[in-house]
């Protein structure tokens, strides 16, 4: 049986079913309205998924800014411009009582929220729906599968795969080099927490990957060479 993208075409896929194109259908009131808030949110501020009031989760598409994605206070992945959180739910253990919420890392975040009830009442009304709900929730799982797959790999491998991952998702071209900024939002305790290294560990392979070349530390910050940033 072929996968579903060999059906389609990945380029036209991309562009069609964009989280931009998603946020338009959301967005559009000419059928099957649903609740939409457009809200700002400060550094340090907690986004909180469950709503309590309506017994319902909220899913958030964010329009500009960066939040930490937290399960029970443990750093699970990095939120950003056009990016969904909340979609999924991340599988507990019976009984468990899970806290899931986006702590602001920028200056500020903006964003639109939406209940999760809307949403998929939205998607199953209209056409399409299934490929928008589809080509999200792949997303979200292949970052998950890529996190999970990371945590049976020798240290060494982590942390130039996850600093890979960061510059190459938040980082800013460094003037006339190749090499990427870490953002300054992320402190370096925070990268090792996401990473699961100890200090000791993080700081005997940074030294090396200095030695390499492969990433630059100075005044200014943290660098990544953009030649070794994973595709």
């Amino acid at each position: 049986m072929y996968q579903f993208e060999q059906l389609y075409n990945v380029d036209t896929l991309d562009q069609d079913f964009s989280t931009e194109k998603f946020l338009q259908v959301l967005l559009d009131d000419s059928y099957y309205p649903i609740e939409h808030k457009y809200k700002t949110y400060n550094k340090n501020e907690k986004i909180y998924f469950p709503d309590k009031q309506k017994n319902d989760s909220n899913i958030f598409i964010i329009e500009d800014g960066v939040g930490g994605y937290y399960s029970n206070k443990e750093l699970i992945s990095f939120v950003g411009e056009g990016e969904v959180a909340g979609l999924h739910n991340l599988a507990t253990k019976e009984g468990e009582v899970q806290e899931e919420y986006v702590k602001v890392l920028t200056e500020t975040i903006t964003l639109w929220e939406f209940s999760k009830s809307d949403i998929l009442g939205k998607i199953i009304n209209i056409q399409d729906g299934y490929l928008y709900h589809y080509l999200t929730m792949k997303k979200i799982l292949d970052q998950m599968l890529s996190r999970y797959l990371m945590e049976h790999k020798a240290s060494e491998e982590r942390v130039m795969y996850y600093l890979h991952d960061i510059a190459s998702r938040y980082g800013e071209h460094h003037v006339d080099t190749n090499y990427l900024k870490i953002p300054s939002f992320l402190s370096q305790n925070s990268i090792i927490n996401y990473i699961g290294v100890s200090n000791k560990t993080f700081y005997k392979i940074l030294k090396k990957l200095c030695s390499d070349e492969i990433v630059l530390i100075n005044e200014e910050g943290m660098f990544v060479d953009a030649r070794y940033v994973k595709e």
